[in-house]
């Protein structure tokens, strides 16, 4: 199975096409153009085993001239409930190279989920939780080490089948409010979004419109 996404809002058009080569197998690409220019490029190419999940992930990289941004992730499920992995991300550019090891777990119970990750540079706890067939919620804390600084999430997500619609929305401690519509349409198949965000501290707003085909 395939899908095509193309957005614009704030001066970026964004195209995003993924890819299912099997149940087990699939890929994804990630364009943003600016100012008539490639500002960022990104590819991802994921394997879903039994018990396991593996990625690889490329932004602005080459392998010619190596360059860009890689990260590696493994997940492994340890019980039928819990899962454990982690997250090797390499940065080459500029004359320097970084590297940076995250290791996080998932604990999974039914319609409930709860998340941590920990890494040098930042620390995040999630929790997850379907309500119902229609809503989905979810909170999440990340605290960025260098920067001292801490940030709180909360989403949501709101289905209705009836209109073939979908909308999400999120707000933050850091004063952004964001949502989402999505409308598919029944005799077609593809989707049209609107995107909002509007971060108040800092008196910012940003808006785009989507099509999804597949």
């Amino acid at each position: 199975s395939s899908g095509i996404n193309a957005e614009y809002g704030g001066g970026i058009v964004q195209f995003q096409a993924i890819h299912s080569f099997s149940k087990q197998v699939q890929a994804k690409a990630v364009v943003h153009a600016t100012d008539k220019t490639w500002s960022m490029y990104q590819g991802d190419i994921g394997y879903k085993g039994k018990d396991f999940s593996v990625q690889l992930t490329g932004v602005n990289a080459s392998i010619i001239n190596p360059q860009g941004i890689w990260v590696a992730h493994y997940l492994q499920s340890v019980t039928d409930k819990l899962s454990l992995g982690g997250e090797l991300l390499f940065q080459h550019g500029m004359g320097a190279k970084n590297a940076a090891l995250t290791l996080g777990g998932r604990f999974r119970d039914g319609d409930t989920e709860f998340m941590v990750k920990t890494g040098e540079q930042s620390t995040n706890i999630g929790f997850y939780v379907k309500g119902n067939e229609q809503v989905e919620c979810a909170v999440e804390f990340e605290y960025v080490k260098q920067m001292g600084e801490s940030i709180t999430t909360f989403g949501y997500c709101v289905d209705l089948p009836k209109g073939l619609s979908k909308f999400r929305g999120s707000i933050d401690t850091d004063w952004s409010v964001a949502g989402v519509l999505e409308k598919r349409f029944e005799a077609f198949p593809f989707a049209f979004t609107l995107s909002g965000l509007l971060n108040h501290k800092k008196n910012q707003a940003k808006f785009g419109i989507g099509f999804t085909i597949g």
